[in-house]
């Protein structure tokens, strides 16, 4: 939507939103996400090309095998 986000806990888009941790940081975090300039797109193209499975894909079970393995404990 092209607005600043601020997320108050962990999330998969922390690096396009102001992530707040206590509650002293609001203000301060609210004052953060105005005054940046979120390259929006570039920041979603990454998240869904880079990071998400693409079912259209003929290698989408092979990449979340992959994907689950690199991740496991």
């Amino acid at each position: 939507m092209g607005v600043p986000v601020m997320a108050f806990g962990q999330t998969d888009y922390r690096h396009w939103a102001v992530t707040i941790d206590a509650r002293e940081d609001v203000g301060a975090g609210f004052d953060r996400a105005i005054d940046t300039d979120w390259p929006f797109e570039r920041f979603l193209y990454r998240f869904f090309c880079g990071q998400c499975l693409d079912d259209r894909r003929e290698d989408w079970v092979e990449s979340l095998f992959a994907c689950m393995g690199a991740h496991a404990s």
